[in-house]
């Protein structure tokens, strides 16, 4: 009888040695809570993070992530993924992305954790790959001192314009929309509409256009812009310039 009773409290203090020896060992998992079932636990012990993250900065602060599907214990274990920015966990989500809005704007770490559901309890992986994108909410300035001319001798017919640029603190300026009209017959331009300027083209970090499609020597022409930055915040407009002749 007592030897029974040594034996039976040998094999729990191995077990526990083993549990211990497991939760060291294994940095890529850890195991929190309890199971239903103990034989599974070693099942799902290797449980990976994803094995890379892509985040995409854009317009009015959103962070997009995505990420690959891991590798996962068979069995029909209940996966999901845990999202961290700055090392708090701000998401759970069964899905392979998620969409982010920080709450001001700056740049941001985020990393994934895989995490699987086994019996009571649950393993977690350990993070993912990191990555640190900006979140910019905040629009560039207008394009200022906007003006348009007539263009020079020569093919193609067209009406000139130059600017100076507009600016952005955060992500940067990637580039303009410049916006014109069909013919104006009046002496001032019309406002700012879709309908009133059908015309549009997109353009580089530039501080001058010329105006060539939709143009008709002699006729009058109006335009504006806006500026762009490189997560997609757009500037108001400009102010319009012209009517101005083509060439």
């Amino acid at each position: 009888m007592r030897i029974d009773r040594i034996l039976a409290a040998a094999f729990v203090v191995l077990v526990s040695m083993a549990i211990i020896g497991f939760s060291a060992g294994n940095t890529g998992a850890s195991f929190t809570g309890t199971t239903t079932n103990p034989n599974q636990s070693w099942a799902t012990s290797n449980v990976a993070a994803p094995a890379s993250l892509t985040a995409t900065s854009v317009a009015a602060g959103q962070i997009n992530l995505s990420w690959p599907a891991t590798t996962t214990p068979a069995n029909g274990h209940t996966v999901t993924y845990l999202v961290f920015r700055g090392g708090v966990q701000i998401a759970s989500t069964s899905s392979l992305s998620y969409s982010d809005i920080p709450a001001s704007d700056g740049t941001y770490t985020y990393y994934i954790q895989t995490k699987i559901a086994q019996g009571a309890g649950f393993f977690t992986s350990g993070n993912s790959p990191s990555q640190s994108p900006l979140s910019d909410r905040t629009a560039p300035t207008i394009a200022t001192a906007l003006i348009s001319a007539q263009g020079a001798a020569g093919n193609p017919v067209t009406v000139d314009l130059t600017w100076t640029a507009g600016t952005d603190a955060g992500s940067g300026v990637a580039g303009y929309t410049v916006y014109w009209s069909n013919v104006v017959t009046l002496a001032t331009c019309p406002a700012i509409s879709a309908a009133n300027y059908p015309n549009s083209a997109v353009i580089g970090v530039v501080t001058s256009y010329s105006i060539s499609t939709n143009v008709v020597s002699g006729s009058k022409y109006c335009a504006y812009l806006t500026t762009t930055d490189t997560v997609g915040n757009v500037s108001v407009a400009s102010a319009v310039t012209g009517p101005t002749k083509a060439r």
